[in-house]
């Protein structure tokens, strides 16, 4: 029987995708544990946009974030890309979001909504968990340990998430 338990915890410390020995207290740890924070709600996200009839856009949008958020994680944790991550957040991915969130934007934009459908609160939940990870993330940025690139994707993310919740807020009440 694999046992789940490594005891490498017990002191404080955990290993890193790299496989280096690293406190749990350290930013890249806690930036993966945002990130999988905001890939779970994402999944929640996923399965709500499922469920509505007209949203298979959406949900295919989504879907791709999710990849990409994944992905993110092992750019995060020191892997170069090409080695492991096939789909790195590039530019194009930054325009695709953009041009989502200018299409949503005309159709239900507003500036403070108390959200009553549960899947517009489980994306408004998502995009404030985008919003905690992006404010971590800023310590790489000024590090120069972090492709703007991605950051600027963080960024659109959480408008993204914003617009979303709106839409699905107005559109199915």
């Amino acid at each position: 029987m694999t046992k789940i338990y490594s005891k490498i915890g017990d002191e404080g410390t955990t290993k890193n995708l790299s496989g280096e020995t690293v406190h749990k207290d350290d930013c890249e740890i806690e930036v993966i544990g945002l990130l999988d924070s905001l890939m779970s709600q994402m999944d929640k996200v996923l399965y709500g946009l499922n469920i509505l009839p007209k949203e298979t856009h959406q949900l295919n949008i989504c879907n791709n974030i999710n990849t990409l958020l994944w992905q993110f994680g092992g750019e995060i944790s020191g892997k170069k890309i090409l080695e492991l991550i096939k789909t790195p957040i590039e530019k194009i991915h930054i325009e695709i979001i953009e041009k989502e969130i200018d299409n949503l934007s005309n159709n239900a934009l507003h500036k403070f909504t108390r959200f009553c459908n549960p899947i517009a609160m489980d994306i408004d939940e998502a995009r404030i968990r985008t919003r905690k990870l992006e404010r971590e993330l800023t310590k790489y940025l000024r590090e120069n340990k972090l492709r703007k690139t991605a950051y600027i994707y963080i960024n659109r993310l959480s408008d993204y998430l914003f617009v979303l919740a709106n839409y699905i807020n107005k559109i199915y009440g």
